[in-house]
């Protein structure tokens, strides 16, 4: 049971951190120019800008484990 946890546990991280990314590339550019021209390093604009507009998104990819594990999602 632990190997097929951990396995299972290695196997689905690729899966969220697609989703993750496809969420965090939909914030438009300006948003990102902006914060950089405020004088945002790209660890802050990310942090600062980008997570807190995508934070609903973000969260909602989390079901999408249940999609890797093989539930639908609903």
């Amino acid at each position: 049971m632990l190997a097929g946890g951990l396995v299972l546990a290695i196997m689905i991280v690729p899966f969220i951190i697609s989703v993750s990314r496809d969420v965090l590339m939909a914030v438009p550019v300006e948003q990102r120019e902006a914060a950089l021209g405020l004088g945002a390093t790209k660890w802050e604009s990310t942090w600062q800008v980008w997570c807190p507009s995508r934070k609903l998104e973000l969260c909602l990819g989390f079901p999408g484990l249940g999609r890797a594990l093989g539930r639908p999602w609903r």
